[in-house]
């Protein structure tokens, strides 16, 4: 049985974790990587400059898939801002 959820990622002490376009396309692709690692299906996301929202059913680890997440675009990006939340 999938079950949905709403989760948030947000920057250390709320600073932006998306400063150009490229941050964008980066997170971008590291989410498609995680989503089809994970089994993840997207039903609907929203990127601010600040943090992200992604409402998913997940068919496998959630934990894993933010994790897979947040830390594979921290890794590419310039910035380290992301933690989980």
């Amino acid at each position: 049985m999938s079950r949905g959820f709403c989760t948030t990622a947000r920057g250390n002490e709320r600073k932006k974790i998306f400063i150009s376009d490229a941050d964008y396309e980066k997170f971008f692709s590291c989410l498609t990587d995680a989503l089809h690692r994970y089994g993840v299906i997207l039903h609907a996301y929203v990127l601010m400059a600040n943090h992200h929202l992604t409402v998913e059913i997940p068919k496998a680890n959630l934990s894993g898939f933010m994790h897979a997440l947040s830390s594979s675009y921290t890794a590419t990006s310039s910035n380290s801002l992301v933690t989980s939340t």
